[in-house]
């Protein structure tokens, strides 16, 4: 009983946030080709901090950290579709591939949307934090990569407790 209630608990929280991003027209069709996400992103975009890189968000999906070694003016990302349910991400620095990674999830309208990816600890009404990530991708029809996505967290000891929510919507131009 009390793990199910603690499990049901956590589901609530997690499914409190959800993405919302800018209205926009003139995106590719990738409900219907998911290799119109394929190609080399920079991995900086003009205006970037080093928490915005295109690496950085799609590590800190991953494993909940901020790796920022590699958010440097000479590195891209390479996107292939491998199937309608996977992506595979390569981190190019120059023309020497550093690392990849394999991000699932599947096709929502015109986004691919990435798994939803949940950590907490604690015990039941005394402890609890959790960390959850959540983007998708789409690309306009100018080429350019849109990354939509929230991060969210939340926390408590006993009866007092905190929480937050940042959106973040990027674009980041093909190299």
């Amino acid at each position: 009983m009390g793990r199910k209630f603690y499990f049901v608990l956590v589901v609530l929280i997690a499914g409190c946030s959800r993405i919302e991003h800018p209205q926009r027209g003139g995106l590719a069709r990738v409900k219907t080709h998911l290799s119109l996400l394929d190609g080399t992103y920079k991995n900086q975009r003009t205006d970037s901090t080093p928490h915005s890189a295109l690496w950085t968000v799609l590590t800190q999906y991953r494993t909940f950290n901020y790796d920022t070694t590699f958010s440097i003016y000479n590195s891209s990302v390479k996107l292939i579709a491998q199937n309608k349910k996977t992506i595979l991400a390569q981190l190019y620095v120059d023309t020497s591939m550093i690392e990849q990674i394999t991000i699932r999830g599947k096709i929502k309208g015109d986004y691919f949307v990435a798994r939803r990816r949940i950590k907490y600890f604690g015990l039941p009404f005394i402890y609890l934090t959790y960390d959850g990530h959540k983007f998708q991708l789409a690309k306009d029809n100018s080429g350019k990569l849109i990354l939509d996505g929230v991060s969210d967290g939340a926390g408590w000891i006993l009866f007092f407790g905190t929480n937050s929510n940042y959106q973040y919507n990027f674009e980041y131009p093909q190299r």
